[in-house]
């Protein structure tokens, strides 16, 4: 059980999901112009900030990749949203499709949010952005997505397994998720 609890951290780990979620909607919105945008926000909105997470680890700055410290998390969810601000900066120059636009500003909200509760208390942010994909898919791209609702459950799970997180950390998740997917399926 450990094995599948592990291997569902890591595929649905908040890098891998944001940049899956960003690029699906795009492409599904604006064809392979979407795409290419989606690919400029997953770069400055995950693959970049988890690039500096890797290399913080690697020089002892932060625990681990998942930055397991609540102490940790801050520092990098800042550094996160500065990298997300200038994606949508240079998405609004380029002339972004809308959905590129929203997407990217939706994360940026979710790092605000997740980053106000772990300043002070540690929330699973696993499981909030995999809730806000997984309702934000099934609200805008339709019944297809709603297997995805099952998806943080699993996760969930995986994160308490580990013991990342305890039963309440992972349950705040779903909510803080829910309001971005909402405000994502809003402004879209």
């Amino acid at each position: 059980m450990q094995r599948l609890a592990r291997a569902l951290t890591e595929v649905f780990s908040p890098t891998d999901v944001v940049s899956v979620f960003l690029l699906t909607t795009g492409a599904v919105s604006d064809g392979w112009r979407g795409f290419w945008f989606a690919v400029l926000a997953a770069l400055f909105a995950a693959v970049g900030p988890f690039a500096g997470i890797l290399l913080a680890t690697h020089l002892g700055k932060v625990s681990d990749h998942h930055v397991g410290n609540r102490r940790q998390r801050l520092p990098v969810l800042l550094a996160a949203m500065v990298s997300g601000v200038l994606g949508l900066v240079i998405l609004l120059l380029l002339g972004a499709p809308h959905v590129c636009i929203v997407g990217l500003l939706s994360v940026i909200f979710g790092m605000i949010l997740v980053g106000a509760v772990n300043a002070f208390w540690k929330l699973s942010v696993h499981v909030s952005v995999v809730t806000f994909a997984a309702v934000a898919s099934a609200l805008t791209l339709g019944a297809g997505f709603l297997p995805a609702l099952l998806i943080p459950a699993a996760v969930g799970w995986s994160r308490v397994k580990l013991g990342d997180h305890t039963t309440a950390q992972v349950l705040v998740g779903i909510p803080a998720g829910c309001i971005v997917a909402v405000a994502y399926a809003v402004f879209r």
